[in-house]
């Protein structure tokens, strides 16, 4: 970025260094999705909404994807939840680039939002405590995925697109997962063959 401060767009190296700050922020970025599956990344925990963040991320996501329409079904008296904001927003935004990935014609995405009070024996298996707890669903009308890639999906660097800068590393639902666990969370798991994509956090 420097750099390019003392350059012009005409300069005959500007195709460069627009190059190499594009794979410096894709590197920063690969750091991100690692630390977040590894939970080692710094969070800011503030009582939070997350139907704001619901709100704000859709917004976001749709600008870019007109060919993908969202629903929302929000509880209107969520309860606060405390999270890091920017570190939810990136789950969502890989949710939805999930979804939007199983949906090449485009589609829809069904995105819930309700409280969710679990007991402590339902929780043992995911070493998290029982009590009050924030749920996100969301679910899109895309291709689904068979038995073998469900047992998979959540392994850093696993990914059934080719690898690449414009394809995928794999990290996505990786990271997602472990952001979510960074938090008290837990997955949901679907039940059913088509991939019912959800988190919930304390």
């Amino acid at each position: 970025s420097l750099m390019r401060l003392q350059t012009k767009s005409d300069d005959p190296n500007d195709d460069y260094i627009k190059g190499l700050e594009k794979a410096v922020m894709s590197a920063a970025d690969l750091t991100n999705q690692l630390l977040g599956f590894a939970r080692k990344g710094k969070y800011t925990l503030k009582s939070t909404r997350l139907n704001d963040i619901v709100e704000n991320s859709s917004k976001m996501f749709t600008r870019t994807r007109k060919e993908v329409v969202i629903h929302k079904k929000l509880q209107p008296d969520l309860w606060n939840v405390k999270v890091d904001q920017s570190q939810i927003e990136q789950v969502l935004i890989n949710l939805y680039l999930n979804a939007w990935h199983a949906m090449q014609e485009g589609g829809d995405i069904f995105i819930q939002s309700e409280n969710a009070y679990l007991s402590d024996e339902s929780c043992k298996a995911f070493d998290v405590a029982g009590g009050k707890y924030v749920k996100i669903s969301i679910t899109d009308t895309g291709i689904g995925m068979d038995k073998a890639t469900m047992q998979r999906v959540f392994e850093p660097f696993f990914t059934t697109k080719k690898m690449g800068p414009q394809k995928g590393t794999g990290l996505g639902l990786a990271s997602a997962y472990g952001i979510v666990k960074s938090h008290n969370g837990r997955r949901c798991f679907p039940l059913i063959e088509h991939f019912h994509r959800g988190i919930i956090t304390q």
